[in-house]
């Protein structure tokens, strides 16, 4: 029902390369985990390919296995390619552990939230900027996982269907906000090795993907149709 009423698709679950994709930028590519993801709603949204769907990952650890539920919404095909970077709750266990975890200096009350990790820290402070930090520090529990044209947004554990849409309308407000910042730096000048626009407007300043950021985007690709 929902997916009709967003003029979407539903499906049981992905294809297996798209699942590796999400799994890769999501989770990592540890050959200890496994990733499935099922009850997927997809398709074209406010110009972007959408997927939102339950992702349930296995973790071998010797004779024992862990899960985890999450629910995802992962969007390719934004206005530019993003650069690599992760933001975690304070309270999750890979951003207590983490030693990359950065704090937002100039903001406290998001870094009272959450952590910021990146190979390209300074960089994308400059992306993730005070407007977004505005108004992600009143939304909370969020992941984001970024890197070139993918981005993931994630809530642990199975969150209600019905919930679905609100929390799509968060993380297109942040998608939003990101891209604006993507297309200010890019006005602003910013070296053509480090941003490639999406729009034909700039799309003189593209570069090839796999040099930017220094993040490899090949393994994320850009999702499927």
């Amino acid at each position: 029902a929902l997916a009709k009423s967003m003029s979407l698709v539903f499906a049981p679950d992905l294809s297996p390369s798209l699942t590796m994709q999400i799994k890769h930028l999501v989770v990592g590519k540890g050959s200890q985990t496994t990733a499935f993801i099922e009850n997927v709603i997809r398709g074209n949204y406010q110009g972007m390919q959408l997927v939102m769907a339950d992702l349930r990952v296995v973790i071998s650890r010797g004779d024992s296995t862990y899960r985890q539920y999450m629910t995802i919404w992962y969007f390719t095909d934004c206005v530019a390619l993003f650069p690599q970077f992760t933001i975690l709750p304070r309270t999750n266990s890979i951003a207590v552990k983490s030693k990359r975890g950065g704090d937002v200096a100039h903001f406290p009350p998001f870094s009272e939230l959450y952590t910021i990790a990146s190979d390209e820290q300074d960089v994308v402070e400059e992306v993730v900027n005070d407007e977004f930090l505005g108004y992600f520090r009143s939304r909370h529990n969020w992941q984001v996982h970024a890197a070139g044209p993918c981005i993931a947004f994630v809530r642990e554990g199975k969150n209600a269907v019905g919930e679905w849409e609100m929390y799509l309308r968060e993380a297109i407000g942040a998608v939003n906000l990101l891209d604006k910042a993507l297309e200010e730096l890019l006005e602003r000048g910013i070296p053509n090795e480090n941003v490639d626009a999406r729009n034909t407007e700039t799309q003189h300043r593209s570069v090839n993907r796999s040099h930017m950021w220094g993040a490899g985007t090949e393994a994320i690709g850009s999702g499927e149709g």
